[in-house]
């Protein structure tokens, strides 16, 4: 169950002693968020995030953050055109963790990763999960999103550690979970040609805002209009991760036997719960849809809430 907290409110809702901060350096504002409202909680370990191929639009700041708290970070490369080299940096720093032979508390704050390495993180925690004692999944809010967030799309591949189990002789069934980005869902869609596809929309009264859920709605009209004949509706949270999942994994009990693709195009919170059902269903594929061009300059304006959430994986 999540909770919605004021972010000037945070500090309060997390402890240093014995603990972990992960955090993702972005071009967006929102990565600055909690990083700055957490500066002067004494953290054991602090890990910062940030992408190689786009270190010139994330740059400044990186550099806010890790002054933040006084240059204590220890600052990881990530890829998003390589996911095997971030599979590979989440492994050195899990690796280096265990070595202690003691269990963290973990506070994750998933704002700005892209939803491939959250979701390849999410795998990594599993994986060690024998060195996390808790684990505290904290999200930024958007006051507003722009009218464009990508354009484009350069690559649509499986996600690494998701891969799932597929049998020659089933269907394909397709699983959209919208967000704002029409041509990233259609690109999918056309991608994978599958014999069905379900197209979900961010339950009314779990969204985080009515104009959000309005604009959302929209497109799913959108893809209905083009795939309505073959359509399926599914309904999902956006502030629990935990409701998100059980909503997936009752719709694929429903549907009948087929390889099910999952593709995660909504907010952190459901791409989070796309994950879970990963982990819980091995036969589910997880996919993802690589932008050309991402919204640099006005992308997202930050909320001063933030959705504070526990997980067990």
């Amino acid at each position: 169950m999540s909770q919605e907290i004021k972010i000037s409110d945070l500090s309060s809702y997390v402890s240093g002693e014995n603990s972990c901060f992960i955090c993702c350096a972005s071009f967006e504002d929102r990565c600055l968020s909690l990083p700055l409202s957490l500066k002067d909680v004494n953290f054991e370990k602090i890990f910062v995030f940030k992408s190689t191929d786009m270190l010139g639009v994330t740059g400044d700041n990186l550099n806010k953050i890790t002054d933040a708290f006084k240059g204590l970070p220890t600052i990881c490369d990530i890829s998003t055109v390589d996911p095997l080299s971030t599979f590979k940096e989440y492994c050195i720093v899990f690796e280096k963790l265990i070595q202690d032979d003691r269990k963290f508390d973990f506070y994750v704050d998933i704002t700005t990763f892209t939803r491939e390495s959250l979701l390849i993180l999410l795998r990594i925690m599993h994986k060690f999960k024998i060195c996390i004692r808790s684990l505290k999944i904290i999200y930024t809010l958007s006051k507003d999103m722009d009218n464009w967030l990508s354009r484009g799309v350069s690559d649509i591949r499986s996600v690494l550690g998701f891969a799932g189990n597929f049998y020659p002789k089933k269907p394909m069934h397709l699983i959209v979970l919208t967000g704002f980005e029409l041509e990233r869902a259609i690109a999918t869609i056309e991608e994978y040609e599958p014999n069905y596809i379900s197209i979900g929309l961010g339950d009314e009264n779990q969204s985080i805002r009515t104009e959000f859920y309005e604009r959302n709605r929209k497109f799913v009209n959108e893809l209905m209009k083009i795939y309505g004949s073959s359509v399926r509706n599914l309904s999902f949270s956006l502030k629990d991760p935990i409701s998100c999942k059980n909503s997936i994994l009752n719709h694929i009990k429903d549907q009948g036997d087929s390889n099910f693709i999952i593709s995660p195009l909504s907010n952190k919170i459901s791409t989070l719960g796309a994950g879970l059902v990963g982990l819980e269903n091995k036969d589910v594929q997880l996919c993802y849809t690589k932008p050309a061009e991402y919204n640099i300059l006005s992308y997202s304006i930050p909320d001063d809430r933030c959705l504070v959430l526990n997980i067990v994986i």
